[in-house]
């Protein structure tokens, strides 16, 4: 997905996670990893646009976030749902950084079924959920996704 749409002249970032990756997975069950994900989206998002050669072809007006798995769960947290799981401090930062420039989310088999736990959310823009039949790696069907999303109030 990356390739294409850098084939298709978009910017495309993928962000290694410290402590949630293959081959270091220090942070992957703690709330840390919460935490630092989102510390490391604002940090990137801010020196792209920051820097000289690079932030003049960004449109840090039109800016998703795609994530998969526990990306989509990142992307859910950046679009507002569950922002009590992270500081009022990390919420303002996330806010005053992205809130004009982030304009939807897509979370792609998105690790939240144990998260959400029947918690109500509230996006503040648009999301596009994709999931297969069957997930039986988070254990998920469609079904107990679109359960979770029930709980999420709708823009209005």
């Amino acid at each position: 997905m990356a390739e294409f749409l850098a084939s298709s002249v978009y910017i495309v970032v993928a962000i290694e996670h410290e402590g949630d990756t293959a081959f270091d997975d220090l942070f992957t069950e703690s709330h840390k990893n919460h935490i630092e994900r989102i510390h490391d989206v604002v940090f990137v998002y801010q020196q792209l646009t920051e820097h000289s050669a690079i932030g003049k072809y960004i449109d840090k007006e039109h800016v998703p976030h795609i994530g998969h798995s526990f990306g989509g769960f990142t992307s859910f947290i950046l679009a507002g749902g569950l922002s009590h799981l992270i500081s009022e401090k990390l919420n303002k930062t996330v806010q005053s950084t992205l809130q004009n420039q982030l304009k939807c989310i897509v979370m792609l088999a998105p690790a939240l079924s144990e998260t959400l736990n029947n918690q109500q959310a509230k996006l503040s823009m648009p999301a596009l959920l994709i999931t297969a039949e069957q997930d039986e790696l988070l254990g998920a069907s469609p079904n107990q996704y679109l359960n979770h999303f029930n709980f999420i109030e709708s823009i209005t």
